[in-house]
């Protein structure tokens, strides 16, 4: 294992410093994760009295042949600077440095840009769907079935190298006070499987005139519960 400082943001009004973790000797290009803090300001390794969870994370994902990038989050070393510049959101608090971070291991030589996953602390896990976001619409598989829908939530503008966004089997349009589905491939309808502790659910999903499948996978705690209860 190595590690290279870097900083994060050089050259904008809130540099950060950051640390990139390696695994030793890498033959090929290796997948990478971005560590996106929870809520609070807190240093690279998120310490807290003498646990250091991120510096844990990276080594043990160095281990396992995948790479890092961690970083002070802005609010640790820029929070009077970012009080003076107005309303701070998370858009300012946390996401937009998660964004350049992953934009900098996209433009590593050693990175697969294919391969760059966020892993979040509490909040930062909560906002991984809005940083890995690209352009106002969402690349989603459900099942065997890959599907593009439109997501206000969206800050991302990024390049769309994935050839799934050319693959898509069904794509949501809006269209002024509603929007309908392009087909290409999908079905009416189809089933998606969770494997729960208690045993596995099967869904039937039916995507919907307003852009929803029917299936909200933020439940998934629930799911599990009610199948502990039945």
């Amino acid at each position: 294992m190595k590690t290279e400082k870097i900083i994060l943001g050089e050259g904008t009004e809130y540099p950060l410093n950051g640390m990139l973790t390696l695994p030793d000797l890498p033959e090929e290009k290796i997948p990478a994760a971005v560590l996106v803090h929870g809520s609070g300001a807190s240093n690279l390794d998120e310490k807290i009295f003498k646990l250091t969870p991120f510096r844990d994370l990276a080594e043990g994902l160095a281990d396992r042949g995948i790479a890092s990038l961690r970083y002070d989050k802005r609010s640790y070393v820029h929070a009077r600077k970012m009080l003076k510049a107005g309303p701070v959101t998370v858009k300012e608090e946390t996401i937009e440095d998660a964004v350049l971070a992953a934009d900098l291991l996209r433009k590593d030589p050693r990175i697969d840009p294919d391969r760059i996953w966020i892993v979040g602390h509490s909040m930062g896990a909560m906002l991984a769907p809005r940083i890995d976001a690209e352009g106002g619409e969402r690349l989603e598989r459900w099942g065997e079935y890959i599907l593009i829908r439109p997501d206000p939530q969206v800050i991302w503008h990024g390049e769309r190298k994935n050839p799934l966004w050319n693959r898509a089997d069904g794509v949501y349009r809006r269209q002024g006070g509603g929007g309908s589905w392009v087909v290409n491939r999908m079905p009416e309808s189809w089933c998606v499987s969770y494997p729960s502790a208690a045993g596995d659910l099967t869904f039937r999903l039916r995507p919907m005139g307003f852009k929803h499948t029917g299936l909200f996978p933020e439940q998934a705690a629930n799911w599990d519960w009610a199948m502990e209860k039945i």
